[in-house]
């Protein structure tokens, strides 16, 4: 078993004009970013309901936040994320975490596509049959759960960090568009294109609570609004409907996985307010 917080990324331009944002690889906009610094501040102890809190509560409340490895998605906008609210803490890219590609649907607002039939045929099926150009719900499905399955098994291994360069950040970018367009297998591991010789893991970052070695307690997968919602859909408990799972930017869930359930027990929103029924009135 371990801890897990499933975490939507910042606000991007697309995301504040009700844009379908999918395979669009833009970054945080300022909004966003001063969001997410924010929050940054709430996980160090700094700021907490307005007031400062002596330094035992402050390590501790810290230390209760910082995860061993940050997973996530290849697209700018989780990376960006990543290095505003977790400076430090190796990070490992999982293609297959990706955001759907809405196809023709991609980057357009409701009311831009309102009066396309394929759009209202699409809203009428609740986003079951899939993009025109994009991708089918099944074909999504498919990726995360390959996804999730890679994370797990990596939490299992024994776990070395490294530095990743900006070249080794540029391939794992191509090796992610290469999977989306097919010339990759699904499930394909990106750090095994860049240190295809070493049992280890491609990091970005200077180390975390069990990034030396060892077993890993805690993570952070940080994704996109579809990503978590259809995990927690397939996985979670309690039981919820796909939609029922939606997270604002910048918020999501914590959760335990239970390895021998295949169950992701939820256990409140993330970030963690610290009072446990305050954070069972948002699920």
């Amino acid at each position: 078993m371990f801890r897990i917080d499933l975490i939507r990324h910042g606000r991007t331009k697309g995301n504040e004009e009700r844009r379908y944002v999918g395979r669009t690889d833009e970054g945080l906009s300022p909004a966003g970013r001063l969001e997410l610094c924010k929050i940054r501040e709430y996980l160090d102890g700094a700021e907490r309901s307005g007031d400062n809190l002596d330094s035992e509560k402050r390590a501790c409340t810290r230390q209760n936040a910082l995860p061993d490895v940050v997973f996530q998605s290849p697209l700018r906008r989780c990376q960006e994320s990543a290095d505003i609210l977790f400076p430090g803490i190796p990070q490992l890219i999982i293609p297959e975490f990706r955001e759907t590609d809405f196809g023709d649907f991609e980057y357009h607002t409701y009311e831009e596509l309102k009066d396309d039939t394929a759009y209202r045929a699409w809203i009428a099926s609740g986003g079951q049959t899939g993009c025109p150009g994009g991708e089918s719900t099944d074909q999504v499905k498919t990726r995360i759960q390959a996804g999730w399955g890679i994370l797990c098994r990596k939490m299992k291994r024994k776990m070395t960090k490294y530095h990743m360069t900006d070249d080794m950040k540029a391939m794992c970018r191509d090796v992610a568009q290469n999977t989306e367009s097919g010339k990759v297998k699904s499930g394909y591991d990106i750090a095994d294109s860049v240190m295809p010789d070493r049992d280890t893991r491609i990091y970005r970052g200077e180390g975390g609570n069990g990034s030396d070695g060892g077993a890993l307690h805690s993570c952070v997968l940080l994704a996109h609004g579809g990503t978590i919602m259809e995990l927690l859909s397939r996985y979670g408990e309690p039981k919820k409907d796909y939609y029922d799972w939606q997270t604002a930017c910048g918020h999501g869930y914590r959760c335990l996985w239970d390895d021998r359930t295949k169950r992701l027990l939820v256990q409140g929103v993330w970030p963690p307010t610290g009072e446990r029924k305050e954070e069972k009135q948002h699920l």
